[in-house]
């Protein structure tokens, strides 16, 4: 899975988003493990709040029940959780749908 590249995103309060594929590539260390887990969570969920992506880390229903901007910030919700993995963690989130998934 790689990033999906995002021209705008239009959320509630009916402003406008702008990202590209680089802005699911955090300015930290990679998750390696046990060894930089607890940084890394606090990076990543530092990250996805700039990217207004942290909210698809709650949604608690299936993926056939999100709105379409649900279901857009899940996805790149995910892609942004993948990309900040090593890839031996990549591997084994690779097919999981829900970002709800990849974090808990």
């Amino acid at each position: 899975m790689s990033p999906v590249d995002i021209t705008t995103m239009s959320h509630s309060t009916n402003t406008q988003f702008m990202s590209t594929k680089a802005s699911f590539y955090g300015d930290f260390a990679k998750l390696r493990g046990e060894e930089n887990y607890l940084s890394w969570k606090q990076d990543m969920q530092i990250h996805l709040r700039t990217l207004r992506l942290a909210e698809a880390l709650t949604y608690n229903k299936p993926v056939a029940d999100l709105s379409a901007e649900e279901k857009l910030k899940d996805k790149n919700a995910v892609a942004a959780l993948l990309v900040n993995m090593e890839s031996t963690y990549k591997k084994i989130f690779f097919d999981y749908e829900r970002a709800k998934d990849v974090w808990d």
